[in-house]
């Protein structure tokens, strides 16, 4: 296949293959955490294309195949993240490749987990795997990227440390989510170019966080009403207590279920 791609891939820039390189770590200890999501982003393409990424070429875990007309090369950077230009510089100069074909799959913790944006170039954005492959690549940043939303650290908590942290239950959902909308946006690339592509997929992804801000923002206005409700509560109870009401406010009686808003329960009231 190697010798496939290389003669029918250079006739003209139209025909040039594709290069989809997805930043990690290699070895089981780095599975599944949140530094190695561009693997997984390589992985689900490649399962959907049955496509096998068992070969050592470059420094990296490759394959290689087509997706109707369109080569496609797929690669998984073995030198560990922060010198994954090692790889990825070599890769593209083998198979005399314009940056313009080249697409890096990498985790942004300046996006929501589980959120993705499809760009035609950009910088590094303190990120060392996307820093070492525009070194490679003489500075140059012309090449595509798909940013893959992992989310911000909690409080204090050490970046590199969250970094090399596995997912948790609910955002693993997230990003068990989002592989597959990658997915879907690369097939589009492959058909419909990069720049239309990335304006139609960076939409989509931005309805879908604006539903979720909405979910979000409903929830946090149920939970200032619920709060609010209380107060009032409170105050009638004193109310009541200045009229020589014996009536308590229900402190044992107020429960929440998961996931629901607080409820109210005073047994005398059946």
């Amino acid at each position: 296949m190697l010798n496939t791609i290389s003669r029918r891939g250079f006739c003209s820039s139209a025909s040039r293959p594709w290069l989809f390189v997805g930043l990690g770590n290699p070895g089981e200890k780095y599975k599944g955490t949140r530094h190695n999501v561009g693997f997984e982003m390589v992985d689900a393409f490649a399962d959907s294309q049955g496509i096998h990424v068992t070969k050592l070429h470059c420094k990296a875990l490759f394959g290689q195949g087509f997706v109707g007309e369109a080569a496609v090369l797929l690669a998984k950077p073995q030198t560990y993240m922060n010198l994954s230009g090692e790889s990825v510089g070599p890769l593209a100069a083998y198979y005399k490749l314009p940056l313009n074909r080249v697409i890096v799959f990498h985790d942004d913790m300046t996006l929501p987990c589980g959120v993705l944006r499809l760009q035609g170039k950009g910088g590094h954005g303190s990120h060392n795997g996307m820093r070492s492959v525009i070194d490679h690549f003489r500075g140059n940043r012309e090449f595509g990227r798909l940013r893959i939303g992992i989310g911000r650290p909690p409080g204090q908590m050490d970046p590199k440390a969250f970094l090399l942290q596995k997912f948790n239950a609910k955002a693993r959902e997230r990003i068990d989510a989002a592989l597959p909308e990658g997915v879907a946006a690369l097939k589009s690339l492959l058909s419909n170019g990069l720049t239309e592509s990335a304006r139609c997929f960076n939409n989509e992804q931005k309805c879908i966080l604006g539903r979720a801000v909405a979910v979000v923002n409903a929830r946090a206005i149920a939970e200032v009403q619920t709060v609010e409700l209380i107060a009032c509560l409170r105050k009638f109870c004193c109310c009541f207590c200045e009229l020589g009401i014996d009536w308590k406010f229900p402190e044992a009686n107020v429960s929440k279920k998961a996931g629901e808003k607080p409820t109210i329960v005073d047994s005398r009231f059946g």
